[in-house]
């Protein structure tokens, strides 16, 4: 098995000395790496980045990999690991949606968002885990979402 590990940090790096000690795995390569991680694999440069889904899926496609591993999690947000799929590449890496919601919770839990004893946080509802939980796609989609809902007339919305 030929594997594609993207990144570049200490955790792409841990991930490649394991998965070179795997016998089942003929080839471990990283891209763009760094040169500890070169001194236990190939290194391939990445020009876009690791954040250039259609460069991940060229490079994957041009080495013939049988598998991408993405390490860092802004390529994840970014939709790689959705483009390798699509690209029919079995990849190893959450949804951009899974990821961006995962990103989300793990700030939240750092502000006193999950704490405050408020309906957003569900604490009218009994029993109901505390979760922050915002529409996903980003500014641009929250915003283009409300103007929808004000342009049907707030349709199921109760004002009083």
């Amino acid at each position: 098995m030929k594997v594609l590990v993207v990144g570049s940090g200490a955790r792409e790096h841990a991930l490649v000395r394991s998965l070179s000690l795997d016998p089942s795995v003929d080839a471990v390569i990283a891209a763009p790496g760094n040169p500890g991680i070169e001194a236990v694999a190939r290194c391939e440069p990445l020009p876009g980045g690791v954040n250039d889904a259609a460069g991940v899926v060229g490079l994957a496609v041009s080495l013939g990999v049988d598998l991408v591993v993405i390490g860092p999690e802004a390529p994840l947000v970014a939709g790689v690991a959705d483009a390798v799929r699509d690209a029919g590449i079995p990849c190893f890496g959450p949804s951009a949606e899974a990821a961006w919601m995962a990103h989300v919770q793990a700030m939240a839990e750092q502000t006193v968002f999950l704490s405050c004893n408020s309906w957003y946080m569900g604490a009218n509802v009994p029993g109901k885990p505390r979760l922050f939980m915002p529409l996903t796609g980003g500014f641009p989609a929250y915003v283009e979402r409300c103007a929808q809902v004000a342009t049907n007339g707030y349709e199921g919305f109760r004002v009083s």
